[in-house]
This record gives C-alpha cells, sequence and structure tokens, in this order.
C-alpha cells in the first residue's frame, strides 16, 4: 500500500510540474492561441518646435493592433509634450490626423485638436483617449475597423501645425507609420 501511494504521489508531483511548466511558458512567451497581433514603432518619434517662450518638444508613438479573439482592428497613439504653456499660445494650430490602413489604402481614421491643450500643460501625457488632465476632450487618436480580411493591417499618422506668430502658415508633420500585422 506505500508502495502505490509512493507512486500515485510521484504522478501528482509530476503532473502538476509540468501543468506548472506549460503554465508558465503560456506566460512568458504569450503562446495563446488567441493572443492579439499588434505592431508599434520603434521609438517615440520626436519633434522640437520652435514656439514662444521655451522651445516645445513633443513625442508620439503609433500602434496598430488586432484585438484578442476578434475581428477588430484598432491603429492608435501615444505620447507627451515638454515645454508647453506660457503666456502666449504656442501654436495655432496643432491637429493629429490618425489612419488605420490596410495596404496603404485608409480603412478608418480619426482627428485631434491638441493645440490647446498644449496651451494650458506645460508637460503632459496623452493616450487615444486625450491628455492626462482632460484639456483635450474632443481628442480621439483610436481608428477602428472590423473586419475578416487579416492582411496588411498598419497605422500611419500626420501632424499639421502652425506655430503662433512665426508667419509660416500651417506646415505637416508627416509621422513614420508602423509594421503591418495579420
Amino acid at each position: 500500500m506505500a508502495q502505490i501511494m509512493k507512486q500515485a504521489m510521484k504522478r501528482a508531483g509530476t503532473t502538476a510540474l509540468a501543468f506548472g511548466i506549460a503554465l508558465a511558458g503560456t506566460i512568458a512567451f504569450g503562446a495563446s492561441p488567441a493572443a492579439a497581433a499588434y505592431k508599434c514603432n520603434g521609438d517615440k518619434q520626436h519633434k522640437e518646435f520652435s514656439t514662444p517662450g521655451l522651445n516645445t518638444d513633443f513625442y508620439i508613438k503609433l500602434c496598430v493592433v488586432r484585438e484578442s479573439g476578434s475581428n477588430k482592428y484598432v491603429a492608435y497613439a501615444y505620447g507627451n509634450w515638454k515645454d508647453g504653456g506660457g503666456v502666449v499660445d504656442k501654436f495655432e494650430k496643432f491637429d493629429i490626423y490618425l489612419r488605420l490602413e490596410q495596404g496603404d489604402v485608409a480603412k478608418a481614421s480619426s482627428y485631434c485638436e491638441m493645440g490647446p491643450a498644449i496651451y494650458l500643460d506645460a508637460t503632459a501625457d496623452f493616450d487615444r483617449y486625450g491628455d492626462e488632465n482632460g484639456f483635450a476632450l474632443d481628442c480621439d487618436l483610436e481608428a477602428t475597423k472590423n473586419t475578416t480580411s487579416r492582411n496588411n493591417w498598419t497605422a500611419d499618422a500626420f501632424i499639421n501645425y502652425n506655430i503662433n506668430n512665426d508667419g509660416k502658415g500651417t506646415q505637416t508633420w508627416s509621422l513614420g507609420g508602423t509594421g503591418s500585422i495579420a
């Protein structure tokens, strides 16, 4: 009887160990069949703008994702700025145009007027829902599309900006897009 108990305990321990290793592998390597596909730019893209007062630095990163277990594709942006705010508006315009693309063809888009938030906050982070202090309430830096077509999805964007009192009018900063996902 003692021998049977030893064998049963050994089997239970081996089974528990095997389950633990499999679970750890799934967590460590994301080996889930329902895992989301995603791709982001390597580093945040950066531009320093020669604005009134201190120059304003703006950082942005683009991502594209297929949500886990669904046919929903999402392009989104996040980042931050430094040296905004001040007694004079930094920008007459600072608008971000985000696109969810399939094979370089826009399938969905969104828009964010970020200028007022940059004017009101010296430094802040933003994500797909606006800035951290809620000054860019009309922002929507998320473009979505439901589809069963699973190839060549990317995120791309550009920013139209007009620096206050510089006499140059509206200019465009074209951002580098993401790699593609299926």
